[in-house]
């Protein structure tokens, strides 16, 4: 991607959490998919997890 003539790399790290199976309430489903990105970018760029059993 180029930005006034300067290329420019991005990735995007992405967690994932899944409604209802991880939990019914919005907060909780949204503090789950954080720990799953912190948990996607601590494994490198570019990268995609989705939540775990032990976050629920």
């Amino acid at each position: 991607m180029l930005a006034n003539g300067k290329e420019l790399e991005i990735s995007i790290s992405i967690g994932v959490a899944v409604y209802p199976d991880d939990t019914g309430q919005l907060t909780k489903l949204l503090e789950i998919a954080d720990m799953a990105l912190y948990r996607a970018k601590r494994n490198g760029r570019g990268r995609v997890a989705a939540s775990a059993g032990e976050e629920r």
